[in-house]
């Protein structure tokens, strides 16, 4: 029985010398195959190892990879994924998948002319969706420095640098999308108006830089603008919302004197106001670049920035001052970042905020403690896999929806996306 089995698969795969390879045996799929079919298209390159996160983008494919058989020309397979995957078949083979929330199995089988379908080969597939980064697909160059602003049920990146106009991202499938090419004032291509502040009224997201405010209606899907301001500050602010108006930090403070540092917004008025700080512990203020902000409560806190050339680490300050809108006094944060590094970026969740430092560490800092904690990278994920690091390389843009944060730039590239999932 044995011999006359194999003497019909070697008869049906024509023995007698043609440049057919479809024939060639294969031996059955087994679940050790599906450690290595399977890569991971991201920014930085990650393997597969039974845990992924939640909306992490992967392709899966067969027929490319030497791990099944030694002659890998001319077979096929089809592979299956756990419930609540986004998969697109691709033309070549294979499939594009971005996991969903649930856990499950991959399972996959090979087969061609000589080797009929056999059992599927499964693997279990923890998907982790709580506390965790992780790299999206992102189609199209997004720089560090634009405006993240969530409205009308999507994220927007507005980017009026080098390449001026609006990004949309749909929140359920990651899917970005270019809205518009254009932006309403400046040198086209040139970044007049980059790196700006936003906030959100309705539908509606005011886009403020240079000393000009620009309305984007994100139903429309067209800019209005843009309004001149009395004030005008650098690009290198930082800002943060607060009962309806943008408290903007300028990065320009004046070495002497109680200066002029920190801006408002109305967007209901479209107009802008001063806010006088008073001097640090009574010391002059320094020229302070490059700041994060974030609320704590009902007081809003600025800190970290550099007050000299950023690309030197021994410029990078660890300290924040926490501003009082009721009263408008500063005082001193008892908190500092541990350690020596440059702050890159905050996601400001409404009980806790995480900040990025330049050395891809991610620290949390509780409204309702006294200092910060490190976060562990991807403590859930197994050892086996590169772990995505909290990125931090670059300046980043950041938008808190939900229990859900994105961020725009940061480790590796301008344009690496990442999506946090508390």
């Amino acid at each position: 029985m044995r011999w006359s089995a194999l003497l019909l698969v070697l008869t049906g795969c024509n023995l007698f010398g043609t440049d057919d390879e479809s024939c060639t045996p294969l031996p059955p799929t087994t679940p050790e195959d599906l450690w290595s079919i399977p890569w991971v298209e991201l920014n930085v390159p990650q393997g597969f190892c039974n845990v992924a996160a939640a909306y992490q983008f992967q392709i899966y494919t067969f027929g490319s990879h030497p791990v099944l058989v030694d002659d890998v020309d001319g077979f096929g397979g089809e592979m299956t994924f756990p419930p609540g995957s986004q998969v697109t078949t691709l033309s070549g083979g294979g499939a594009e998948v971005i996991l969903g929330a649930a856990s499950g199995e991959v399972c996959g089988r090979h087969h061609n002319d000589c080797t009929p379908p056999g059992e599927l080969a499964c693997q279990p597939l923890t998907v982790v969706a709580h506390d965790v980064f992780t790299a999206t697909r992102n189609d199209l160059l997004l720089y560090q420095g634009g405006a993240l602003a969530y409205a009308n049920g999507a994220v927007w990146d507005l980017q009026p640098r080098y390449h001026d106009g609006v990004w949309r991202m749909d929140p359920e499938t990651l899917v970005w999308e270019q809205v518009l090419d254009t932006f309403p004032e400046g040198t086209p291509g040139g970044g007049d108006f980059s790196s700006g502040d936003a906030i959100v009224v309705g539908t509606d997201i005011w886009y403020v830089a240079n000393g000009r405010a620009f309305r984007f209606d994100t139903a429309a899907r067209t800019w209005t603008g843009g309004t001149p301001l009395a004030d005008a500050w650098s690009q290198n602010a930082s800002s943060v919302v607060h009962n309806g108006r943008l408290y903007i930090q300028n990065a320009e403070i004046p070495t002497s004197g109680t200066g002029v540092g920190l801006f408002t917004f109305d967007p209901v008025t479209v107009t802008s106001a001063i806010v006088s700080i008073v001097p640090q512990a009574g010391a002059t203020l320094l020229n302070r670049q490059n700041t994060v902000a974030f609320a704590r409560g009902d007081k809003l806190v600025f800190g970290g920035g550099n007050e000299c050339d950023e690309r030197n680490i021994g410029c990078w300050k660890q300290d924040f001052r926490i501003f009082d809108p009721a009263t408008g006094a500063y005082a001193v944060a008892p908190f500092r970042m541990p350690g020596f590094r440059s702050i890159r970026g905050a996601i400001d969740f409404d009980d806790r905020t995480i900040l990025f430092g330049q050395d891809s560490t991610a620290w949390l800092l509780r409204d309702d403690a006294a200092d910060f904690v490190a976060l562990p990278r991807n403590p859930v994920l197994a050892s086996c896999t590169p772990r995505v690091p909290p990125p931090g390389a670059l300046h980043q843009s950041t938008v808190v929806y939900g229990d859900r944060a994105v961020i725009v730039g940061g480790e590796g590239a301008d344009n690496f996306v990442t999506l946090y999932l508390r």
